[in-house]
């Protein structure tokens, strides 16, 4: 239940979170938080890849440990995970982009045919229904989480196991700011979903750095079987030769990578 691989695209949290460090933006929307005082507490920050930045403040004391972060493909859409600990409890931020969105403001009674659909598991759920804010509580086997929604194509899920306290969940939760970018989403297995230009162009890099690793492994067949060597003299000539040309033929192929790799990374 929620416990899906981050297949190939995952990384370690622990690079993107910069603690102690907000951006002015991020800081401005801890400013109702700070007059709670809240000074006292910790604040930390991450992006979320290109897809969101995030921030919450939590009290000093409470250890904060970032897990991974990394996308994913459900049977109806995709999504960005993250997951740390906050005292040893595993909490998880999930960003959902259901193939079909829901193109307008959802009730939060609403929300639940989209959480079945990203896990059947949460037609089990049990849910908090005198919260009249515009967000879904609940509880799921030994989960519990908050789910609201976004914008018109992303809904926001956050569970936590339920030997949190509730006073650092709470904490967490009312300080915690997402800012989702609406012009990126992940790669997914939707209808007529487009491939990602970053995931083409490394299938190009690949397809020519093969090419010269064949065209060098050529070049050695041609040097191991020399053709019509008449004499010793001719047969070593031909065989410095060969070498010189492989020689050449591999340093421009490294190059030809070197250069298709900075490519990439671009």
């Amino acid at each position: 239940m929620i416990d899906r691989s981050l297949q190939g695209r995952s990384m370690t949290l622990g690079k993107m979170l910069l603690f102690c460090c907000i951006t002015a933006g991020l800081m401005a929307g801890f400013a109702s938080a700070q007059e709670n005082e809240t000074n006292n507490n910790t604040c930390t920050g991450a992006e979320l890849g290109v897809y969101a930045s995030m921030a919450f403040c939590l009290p000093p004391e409470v250890v904060v440990e970032p897990e991974t972060m990394g996308e994913a493909n459900y049977s109806s859409g995709s999504e960005v995970a993250a997951s740390m600990l906050l005292d040893g409890s595993r909490v998880e931020l999930h960003l959902l982009y259901p193939c079909q969105a829901p193109e307008a403001e959802l009730e939060p009674t609403d929300l639940k045919p989209y959480l079945e659909a990203y896990d059947p598991a949460f037609a089990q759920a049990t849910y908090n229904e005198s919260v009249t804010s515009p967000i879904l509580v609940g509880q799921i086997g030994n989960l519990k989480f908050v789910a609201n929604q976004r914008n018109n194509q992303t809904l926001f899920l956050v569970t936590a196991d339920m030997n949190l306290s509730d006073i650092i969940w709470g904490a967490f939760l009312e300080n915690l700011m997402i800012s989702v970018n609406e012009d990126v989403a992940p790669a997914s297995n939707c209808p007529g979903a487009a491939i990602p230009e970053a995931t083409i162009e490394a299938s190009e890099v690949e397809e020519e750095i093969a090419a010269a690793m064949e065209e060098i492994e050529e070049n050695e067949t041609a040097i191991a079987s020399p053709s019509k060597p008449s004499t010793v003299e001719t047969t070593e000539a031909t065989i410095a030769t060969g070498k010189d040309k492989m020689a050449a033929d591999m340093a421009a192929a490294q190059a030809k990578m070197d250069e298709l790799k900075k490519m990439a990374r671009k």
